[in-house]
């Protein structure tokens, strides 16, 4: 699972600050989830540096993987797909690696741009299943002639701890209303498992007090958790609003009310 990690090679790249040179490395280092086997990514790109950050384009992946820690070398499960990585996981016990994707972004003019989310299931054979993906808008212009810059959807595919279970977070987003919704799939068939659930919170504008989503997790008790933060008119008055979470499980109702 992604919060482990462990030691790769690191192939670098040498860049001029300003120019785009091609560059390639090893990264995403990550445990399975039964602790056996690792996996990693190659990745090529085109890397500009500049004084305080490192820009990349042109993007590809190519997973990395060996099913136990008795062979030197991972071989390589995958071609070079296109896009940077979004998530990576392991789940050998259930026999997939999920690896979601995102594609170069499309210039649209006047400050917007969308760009292609892609999640795959990948078996350990090589083969691969398309799980979810789609077209997300970017842009500026939100609010009023300052502007900030916000995604009009995304889409996350996040497997349980057991890898049995999909949790699908699709998230519409516009400078009036913000839309979640979790979907449960069962990660051998991709069938519905529970769902699509809105989350209560989700809704919420940021006058009415909604605020972004956190994080999202499985719990211990295999329920999937979402929390949201809430706004306040005066924060000097109340600095640390409560975050509101919600709990989605197969086979029961959602379970609201709850708070960090």
């Amino acid at each position: 699972m992604r919060p482990h990690s462990i030691a790769f090679a690191f192939l670098g790249f040498t860049a001029a600050c300003g120019s785009w040179v091609d560059g390639h490395d090893v990264g995403d280092e990550i445990f399975s989830d039964d602790g056996v086997g690792m996996a990693a990514l190659y990745r090529e790109y085109e890397a500009k540096v500049g004084p305080m950050t490192t820009v990349r384009r042109n993007q590809s992946v190519q997973v990395l993987m060996k099913q136990n820690l008795d062979t030197s070398m991972p071989g390589a499960l995958t071609e070079l797909l296109p896009g940077g990585e979004r998530d990576f996981y392991f789940m050998r016990a259930e026999g997939y690696v999920l690896l979601g994707r995102s594609l170069e972004p499309v210039d649209l003019g006047d400050d917007h741009e969308e760009r292609e989310i892609i999640y795959d299931k990948i078996d350990l054979d090589g083969s691969m299943t398309p799980v979810g993906g789609g077209i997300y808008r970017t842009t500026s212009a939100c609010d009023g002639d300052e502007g900030w810059t916000f995604y009009t959807g995304s889409i996350r595919f996040i497997p349980s701890p057991d890898g049995t279970i999909l949790a699908k977070v699709e998230e519409e987003v516009s400078c009036a209303e913000r839309t979640e919704t979790v979907t449960l799939l069962d990660a051998g068939d991709l069938s519905v498992r529970a769902g699509p659930f809105i989350v209560s919170d989700s809704e919420l504008s940021t006058e009415d007090g909604g605020g972004p989503p956190t994080p999202m997790t499985w719990t211990e008790d295999d329920a999937f958790a979402v929390g949201h933060a809430r706004f306040v008119a005066e924060p000097e008055a109340d600095p640390a609003p409560p975050i509101a979470v919600e709990l989605f499980r197969v086979d029961e109702a959602p379970q609201t009310g709850l708070e960090l």
